[in-house]
């Protein structure tokens, strides 16, 4: 992993951080969530800005590319991965369907 990367993960860690330590998104392990109340705001101003429609259909396109990328790998030796890949995705797994 390039040093770039490597700083962008420290970067993007620390900023949800600081997110969680101001009670704006809520962590569960290594994973965070946006609260409903933000969430609901951010979807107001892309709908303002309008941006919606262009992160609703990228968020379609990206859940439907794992889920076509997971199908082939769960039956076999890499099956426990894949179905916690997708146990973690299964919010935004149900929001594209």
């Amino acid at each position: 992993m390039s040093g770039f990367a490597l700083f962008a993960i420290s970067y993007l860690w620390n900023a949800g951080s600081y997110l969680v330590d101001r009670s704006l998104v809520a962590r569960a392990g290594n994973r965070f969530r946006l609260l409903e109340s933000v969430a609901a705001y951010c979807v107001e101003r892309m709908r303002e800005a309008g941006d919606l429609n262009e992160v609703r259909h990228r968020h379609l396109a990206y859940y439907t590319d794992l889920a076509e990328r997971a199908a082939p790998h769960l039956h076999g030796p890499d099956q426990r991965r894949w179905l916690g890949l997708l146990d973690a995705e299964a919010a935004n797994l149900r929001a594209v369907v």
